[in-house]
C-alpha cells in the first residue's frame, strides 16, 4: 500500500495506519519474511568464500519510526521547489539496503522496527519525498498483541529496541554478534557528514564497539566529507549484548547538501555500501 500523499507536505504532516499494531506487525514479518527467504536462496548458491559473514549475527536498528519521526527538515529541489525531509522514513530505507548485502554475504540479520507496507524504494522523481507514515512496529509478535497504540516505537519504549536485539544475538557464536543503529541527525553544531558513536559512559569504554566504530568511522570517511567518531551514554547502546555496537548518524541533515544527499536513492546505496565495507573489515 502506498501512503496517500505522493510527498511530504509540510514539517507537521503525518499519515496514521488505521490498522492495530498487531496487525501491522503480521503484514510487517509477512513482507520481510518472504524478502529474507528469497536473499537466503540467492545466499545459498554461493560458494563458502563469497559468505564472510557466515555464523554472524547482526542487528540492524533504524532509527525513530512509528510515533517518532526524527528530525523532520524544510529543503529545496532543484526548482526551488519546498521539500521537506522525514529522518525515519529514509534510514529505514538504508537499513533495507544494508540489510540486503549483509544476508547475501552470508549473516543472519534481524531489524529492530518493521513498517507494514514497503521495503527498499527508489526515489522517482526525488522531489516526491517520503511520507511520515506513523504505521512502523516494533519487531516483536508477543508486543504486538497489546491494543494500547503506545506500543508503537517511541522515546518512551526504546528499551524495546535492547529487548529484540539482545533476544537475536543470544545465540550467536562467540565475538560474532553486532549491532548498528542508523540516524540521520539534525545537529547545527556538528560537521556534515557521518558520525560514528559507541558506547561510553565517562571513563567506561566499551573496547570491542570502539573498535567497531573506528573501523566504520575509516569505511564511512570521504576526502569531501570526513566522517567524525565519538562516545556518548545512549540508551539504545546500554545493555546491549552484541559483542560491538554502534549508532551512526550517516546524515546531519541541518546541512541543506546532507538533506538533499539522503532523498537520492543513489546515494543512499552508497552509504549503505560504505557501511557494510565497514563491517565487512571488522568481521576480518
Amino acid at each position: 500500500s502506498k501512503p496517500r500523499s505522493t510527498s511530504q507536505k509540510a514539517l507537521d504532516y503525518s499519515e496514521s495506519t488505521k490498522r492495530s499494531s498487531r496487525a501491522d506487525y503480521q503484514a510487517g514479518s509477512r513482507l520481510m519474511n518472504a524478502y529474507t527467504a528469497d536473499l537466503k536462496a540467492r545466499s545459498n548458491k554461493l560458494i563458502r568464500r563469497d559468505l564472510p559473514l557466515k555464523e554472524w549475527r547482526i542487528v540492524l536498528d533504524p532509527g525513530h519510526g512509528g510515533r517518532d519521526p526524527g528530525a523532520i527538515v524544510e529543503n529545496k529541489d532543484g526548482e526551488d521547489r519546498k521539500v521537506f525531509v522525514v529522518e525515519d522514513e529514509y534510514v529505514y530505507d538504508m537499513a533495507m539496503r544494508i540489510m540486503e548485502s549483509l544476508i547475501l554475504y552470508g549473516a543472519e540479520v534481524e531489524l529492530t522496527v518493521l513498517s507494514p507496507n514497503h521495503l527498499k524504494r527508489d526515489n522517482y522523481p526525488a522531489y516526491e519525498t517520503f511520507v511520515n507514515e506513523k504505521n512502523e512496529v516494533y519487531n516483536d509478535a508477543i508486543y504486538n498483541r497489546k491494543t494500547d497504540p503506545l506500543v508503537r516505537p517511541g522515546s518512551h519504549n526504546i528499551q524495546r529496541r535492547r529487548m529484540v536485539a539482545n533476544r537475536f544475538v543470544k545465540g550467536a557464536r562467540r565475538k560474532r554478534s553486532l549491532f548498528l543503529s542508523l540516524h540521520a541527525d539534525n545537529s547545527p553544531g556538528r560537521p556534515r557528514g557521518p558520525l560514528v558513536l559507541y558506547q561510553g559512559k565517562g571513563e567506561r569504554i566499551d573496547k570491542a564497539s570502539k573498535k567497531f566504530a573506528e573501523v566504520v568511522q575509516r569505511a564511512l570517511d570521504q576526502r569531501s566529507l570526513p566522517s567524525q567518531i565519538g562516545s556518548r551514554n545512549l540508551a539504545v547502546l546500554r545493555g546491549n549484548r552484541a559483542h560491538a555496537e554502534v549508532l551512526v548518524e550517516i546524515r546531519n541533515v541541518s546541512f541543506i547538501e546532507d538533506a538533499w544527499a539522503l532523498r537520492f536513492h543513489e546515494k543512499r546505496q552508497k552509504d549503505a555500501e560504505r557501511i557494510v565495507k565497514g563491517i565487512l573489515a571488522y568481521a576480518k
